[in-house]
């Protein structure tokens, strides 16, 4: 596994790359359904749990972190550009339980 961070502070950036030694179709399936994301999505001690997940265009998946003390972070990404086993982009924001985004949280594209 390889990763690379190009950081651009000045417009508060930073692009993540990461390759995997694993087939394309695992990976992508890694990224794209939500029973698996759930599997390896959240820092441990905390879990992840979907709410929903719409992979597409437009399409979203609603998340919580579960803690260990039964703290609960929802988090919500809704899907801007998705270029089918290759790249997919949008927005992740931190919301509630209704997946209504919390304003006065930044969001990460």
């Amino acid at each position: 596994m390889k990763t690379q961070f190009d950081k651009d502070p000045e417009h508060l950036k930073m692009r993540v790359t990461r390759s995997f030694d694993a087939p394309q179709a695992l990976v992508w399936k890694a990224w794209t359904t939500a029973e698996i994301l759930e599997l390896w999505w959240a820092p441990k001690p905390f879990k992840a749990k979907s709410a929903s997940m719409d992979f597409s265009e437009g399409g979203s998946w609603h998340y919580c972190m579960l803690g260990p003390n039964g703290e609960a972070f929802w988090g919500l990404t809704v899907y801007e550009h998705i270029d089918a086993m290759q790249s997919f982009s949008g927005l992740d924001y931190f919301c509630d339980e209704n997946a209504v985004p919390i304003a006065s949280l930044p969001a990460t594209q």
